[in-house]
């Protein structure tokens, strides 16, 4: 109570805060941050139950609702979403232009001081791998004359698959005489020398 009176709260809004459930140290340093019950159930609501979690997110002037739709673009925690606003994701939605890009390591790309409507150019040339980015870059290349890595096409790797597994099931179906055959074909060589 001494507390309390020393805060200046009175004995009925502390009761209001102490019902919302944090300790006393968490809801008096929320009150003196000027935040309302309101704000602190929205907060709670959001899952962020720590004064100084809150203080920490309020220091990035992310709000519950922002925070939500961080968390909707699979960001999750507090040092994630610090880490994206200081590269410059002011918000979940410049996150999210880059991942429809196809580009899910924006950082990396921000990092190596390639804007979005760069990097928009890349996809549409059909390269969102960033080595390949940077080594065309490097050589003078822009993306509509840009040098793409060599790749087979996944139907032959299917094609190679499947013949595989087929020489597997003949070998497995017809082993005694693929072994005899090998031991015969070694007497020969054998007895030629």
């Amino acid at each position: 109570m001494a507390q309390l009176k020393k805060s200046g709260i009175t004995p009925a809004v502390a009761q209001q805060w102490a019902a919302l459930g944090p300790s006393f140290r968490d809801w008096k340093k929320l009150y003196d941050l000027g935040l309302s019950l309101g704000d602190v159930r929205s907060w709670m609501d959001a899952g962020i139950k720590s004064a100084d979690l809150i203080e920490d997110y309020l220091s990035l002037s992310l709000t519950p609702h922002s925070l939500s739709e961080w968390k909707r673009e699979g960001v999750n925690t507090f040092p994630k979403i610090k880490q994206y606003i200081e590269q410059g994701f002011s918000s979940p939605a410049d996150l999210k232009a880059w991942r429809v890009l196809g580009i899910h390591d924006a950082p990396r790309w921000v990092a190596a001081g390639i804007s979005l409507d760069e990097a928009t150019q890349w996809a549409n040339a059909g390269i969102t791998d960033l080595y390949t980015v940077l080594n065309n870059k490097r050589q003078g290349r822009a993306p509509d004359n840009a040098v793409r890595p060599w790749r087979i096409p996944s139907v032959y790797w299917a094609v190679a698959g499947i013949g595989g597994i087929m020489i597997i099931f003949l070998l497995a179906a017809y082993w005694e005489e693929f072994l005899s055959g090998l031991a015969l074909a070694w007497r020969k060589v054998r007895h030629s020398h």
